[in-house]
């Protein structure tokens, strides 16, 4: 939905913290987050939860925001991809610790379906394809798979992923290229499609 890379300069001002550039990003992105917080609150409501304070759309959202312009998030978001699924991220994230404060924790695959990124994102929750890729990502060998879970799962930069793996940074792009690859061709084997992963 965001392509920062599109403008190196709006990316300087965006990873400088600039008023502008932080609330043109809020604008293309509040409505997707609170559409998520929203799902996630009514989920979190019927499986039982509701001890432990009243929950406010409004204050997640902010907190959401508050979390991804701070200047650690700023700094390792990898401007080289869509900045929706990194949001997205960052929301299940922040509403998986505001449940378990709580004393409550939802099933992964429910908290997936929730902070499941913008409307371009949606095909990838299908459930085959969850599955097909589930299966795909258990199935690596093990360089790949802490390649993944660095850079996918924890989403950090590919700095900090080369500093946890002890690995160059050609290293690291190198293996996401053949994650993806990988990634694209069993998707296209199943008929699920080949758009970019």
């Amino acid at each position: 939905m965001f392509k920062f890379s599109s403008s190196q300069e709006f990316l300087r001002q965006f990873k400088g913290g600039e008023r502008s550039a932080l609330e043109k990003v809020y604008l293309a992105y509040v409505d997707e987050v609170a559409r998520s917080v929203a799902r996630f609150l009514v989920l979190y409501l019927r499986s039982g939860g509701g001890g432990g304070g009243r929950a406010d759309v409004g204050d997640l959202v902010q907190e959401v925001f508050a979390r991804a312009f701070g200047d650690k998030a700023r700094a390792c978001f990898d401007s080289a991809r869509d900045y929706g699924p990194f949001l997205g991220a960052l929301t299940r994230n922040l509403l998986v610790d505001w449940a378990r404060r709580r004393g409550r924790e939802l099933p992964s695959d429910e908290l997936d379906a929730v902070a499941d990124g913008p409307a371009s994102e949606r095909a990838w929750s299908d459930p085959a394809t969850l599955s097909t890729v589930n299966q795909y990502i258990t199935e690596l060998p093990s360089d790949l798979r802490d390649v993944h879970e660095q850079r996918y799962v924890l989403c950090h930069s590919q700095e900090a992923a080369c500093t946890a793996l002890g690995i160059s940074r050609q290293t690291l792009r190198t293996r996401e290229k053949r994650f993806r690859e990988g990634l694209r061709q069993r998707l296209t084997r199943m008929g699920l499609g080949t758009s970019e992963p």
